[in-house]
């Protein structure tokens, strides 16, 4: 791994940790908390897949990215549409595993300040063994998929 591999993720990270408080400070801005929101995420994390029919995958590691938007129509409800993505490497020729999900998802706050809430949603997950390119814009090849398959779940 390249020092430039090395130094970007943690560099994100140290940036993150000092813009991602102030962030918060200013939801709380005389209890005003309705109006448009979005998140950007990108990092690097660990996934296996498993099946009936073949044998245990090993832990690949990969690139994640998220996006999330939506709207606080109020200081208690917030409803949205998140993105996430995995992907394994951008390798030429070889099997390139990607893990794609996208949900709607709404939010009840009890209390405008800090306190419980609620999560849930419902979403479309995707994954896909394909051919890769190399190539980050389109990363993979049109011409071989391996394995690919979608399902629903709830969060």
């Amino acid at each position: 791994m390249s020092p430039f591999t090395k130094t970007v993720p943690i560099l994100v990270v140290l940036v993150s940790l000092d813009v991602l408080p102030a962030l918060a400070q200013g939801m709380q801005e005389h209890g005003k908390q309705h109006g448009f929101w979005a998140g950007l995420g990108f990092g690097y994390g660990s996934a296996r897949s498993s099946c009936d029919t073949c044998s245990n995958s090993p832990r690949l590691g990969g690139w994640t990215f998220s996006g999330d938007f939506g709207w606080m129509p109020g200081q208690h409800v917030r409803v949205g549409v998140e993105f996430r993505e995995w992907l394994n490497g951008l390798k030429k020729n070889s099997q390139l595993p990607v893990i794609t999900a996208a949900t709607m998802l709404m939010s009840y706050y009890a209390r405008t300040g800090a306190g419980p809430f609620v999560d849930g949603g419902v979403g479309l997950s995707h994954y896909m063994i394909g051919k890769g390119t190399g190539d980050p814009i389109e990363p993979f090849s049109r011409d071989t998929t391996y394995a690919s398959g979608a399902g629903w779940g709830t969060r």
